[in-house]
């Protein structure tokens, strides 16, 4: 099965507690778009893109996302 396949099974889970994967929009061998909920707004269809944390190179992804935070 292709990552595209596997990440499609993702609808329907909850991320965080708060974001349901309401239908796969798309995405690559590597990250997949779905379209979500925000909880208590009026307009709450949004996008959320997830992306694979597994391989050699996520914890220095990570790390680059926590530095672009601060």
């Amino acid at each position: 099965m292709s990552n595209a396949a596997v990440w499609k099974t993702w609808e329907g889970r909850v991320v965080e507690g708060k974001y349901p994967l309401r239908q796969w929009l798309g995405g690559s061998e590597h990250s997949a778009v779905f379209l979500t909920e925000l909880q208590g707004l009026p307009s709450s269809k949004a996008a959320i893109k997830l992306i694979a944390a597994d391989g050699p190179e996520a914890d220095r992804q990570i790390a680059r996302w926590r530095a672009a935070a601060q």
